[in-house]
């Protein structure tokens, strides 16, 4: 169960970017790239890669580990409006396309994910709920059937002002749903010059943690494992023009890790 746990922590990245509007472009980079460099406990490091179109636009992003990532590379496709509207993983195995669907402006209906190997080969797929504009719950569906009416898992949203302030989830466990992990975010009063809801398809913002779920700067992010004791907490730092420039996590059990960001 708390390997599951973890792993739907993992999968928020990629659900979560849905959940807002995404015609916003990064602002004021003064660079086409973007690198995030974590260091864990034993000095190992991971390097995350993201490049951006003439417009400021995700276009890509790629790990670099010492260790085999499942899916290494990210490539997004736009339509006109500049909307995502696919998501192309590509890993050692097999290749990964999540389709994008939009009901209503920047509102997401759907999303259904596939394998190229086997298009009739749903892996996964999602529905979104919205209210004045703002997500309120996300609806997972894994490896669905015709017959599938409930959900594996879901997320409910709760914002303070215009900021996301809370996430809860909730597993589907003997016809019982029970919580399983949440997250809390605080945030300072300044307006984050690389906000765009873009990049939360990156993991939750650039490197991991949520430094750009909302347009103010996330000082703290804080994971708590539903029934578990467990709990992460990310605290951010920024410089002078309030881009990030580092970010600290630790939890019970676990070496505090470090990741630093760099502009190109």
């Amino acid at each position: 169960m708390k390997k599951n746990v973890l792993n739907l922590a993992a999968f928020l990245c990629l659900l979560i970017s849905c959940s807002k509007s995404v015609n916003n472009r990064v602002e004021n980079t003064g660079s086409s790239s973007v690198q995030f460099i974590s260091v864990n406990g034993s000095n190992d490091s991971t390097t995350y890669n993201y490049s951006f179109d003439e417009q400021g636009y995700l276009v890509k992003q790629q790990v670099l580990a010492n260790t085999p990532v499942l899916y290494p590379v990210w490539e997004y496709t736009r339509d006109e409006q500049k909307r995502i509207i696919k998501i192309t993983r590509f890993g050692s195995g097999d290749t990964l396309i999540l389709n994008v669907n939009y009901a209503n402006g920047n509102e997401v209906s759907y999303a259904v994910e596939y394998s190229s190997k086997d298009p009739s080969k749903i892996t996964d797929s999602m529905t979104y709920e919205y209210a004045d504009g703002k997500v309120q719950r996300l609806d997972v569906y894994l490896s669905p059937t015709a017959s599938s009416e409930q959900a594996t898992y879901y997320f409910t949203y709760e914002y303070a002002a215009s900021n996301l302030s809370k996430v809860h989830s909730f597993w589907l466990n003997d016809g019982t749903y029970s919580e399983s992990l949440g997250f809390d975010f605080e945030y300072d009063d300044k307006v984050n010059p690389l906000f765009s809801p873009d990049d939360i398809f990156m993991g939750m913002g650039i490197g991991g943690g949520a430094s750009y779920i909302s347009a103010n700067n996330v000082t703290r992010q804080t994971n708590h494992y539903g029934v578990y004791d467990d709990y992460v907490t990310y605290d951010f730092t920024y410089d002078s023009d309030n881009r990030p420039v580092s970010v600290t996590w630790s939890g019970p059990g676990i070496a505090t890790m470090y990741g630093y960001y760099f502009y190109q």
